[in-house]
């Protein structure tokens, strides 16, 4: 799960440089909308997609017979949990973007 929700939160930092190298993020940040609500869109984002794959993650275990010591209390607390996770990966991804400000 770990290596997934990695992979996926430093995949928002990559989409982010290539917008910033093809001049896309500055028509975006050009927008009446404030810089916050653009990074934070993004934060959120990552958020719902680790939720996503860690749900993905537990249903294939109950698929399998895999027993949750924790139950579904265990459960919910494993996909807040995911969530946060894609949101710190993503976070180090987008400082990433925005230090090297180009994708090569």
């Amino acid at each position: 799960m770990v290596q997934s929700l990695m992979l996926s939160g430093l995949q928002a930092g990559i989409a982010v440089s290539l917008e910033i190298e093809s001049g896309f993020f500055d028509r975006i940040v050009t927008a009446p909308v404030p810089r916050l609500a653009i990074v934070a869109g993004r934060l959120m984002a990552a958020a719902v997609l680790g939720a996503g794959q860690v749900t993905f993650f537990l249903l294939v275990g109950v698929l399998f017979n895999a027993d949750m010591a924790g139950g579904v209390v265990g459960a919910l607390i494993v996909i807040v949990l995911g969530a946060l996770a894609g949101v710190a990966f993503a976070a180090i991804g987008l400082a990433i973007a925005f230090r090297a400000r180009q994708a090569s």
